[in-house]
């Protein structure tokens, strides 16, 4: 899209053949970040995906979107209703489960309130979100991380 000038998302692969030389005894060899996707808009978090692909979410835009390295298409999954996303998950039986969590900030009538949102999908397009938790908002500006425990909890 011609609108993502920002290079922002730090997508990395890492490898250890770009940088030539022995490896430095115990450690292994060197390891080198080489960039997926680049023009990115202010990509605040990402997760991966079935098939290495990556999930992430705009913190001016309010998209949630998924980038696949192996024909670098970039596609929205879902536009919340406000922009500031901080985090983002896949439920861990995705998509036979088709949830996407996504932590951000909302502004309502009522004023900015913390929201967990969950996205439900079909395919790679989100058809609803659902705001699973709404509190006032805490001082940390980068918001949590999100994860699935080894109980299946998030």
């Amino acid at each position: 899209m011609c609108r993502r000038t920002m290079i922002v998302l730090a997508l990395t692969v890492l490898s250890s053949s770009a940088l030539p030389g022995p490896a430095v005894a115990g450690i292994g060899p060197p390891i080198v970040a080489e960039p997926i996707a680049t023009g990115l808009e202010a990509v605040t978090a990402f997760t991966i995906g079935p098939g290495g692909r990556f999930y992430y979410v705009e913190r001016t835009t309010g998209e949630v979107r998924l980038f696949d390295p192996d024909d670098g298409s970039d596609s929205l999954i879902i536009d919340l209703p406000s922009p500031a996303q901080f985090a983002i998950t896949l439920h861990p039986q995705y998509p036979a489960v088709p949830f996407i969590y996504v932590f951000g900030k909302r502004t309502s009538s009522t004023g900015v309130k913390d929201h967990l949102f969950r996205i439900s999908t079909d395919g790679d397009v989100g058809v609803s979100f659902t705001s699973l938790l709404s509190v006032a908002p805490g001082t940390e500006q980068q918001g949590p991380k999100l994860h699935f425990g080894a109980d299946g909890r998030l």
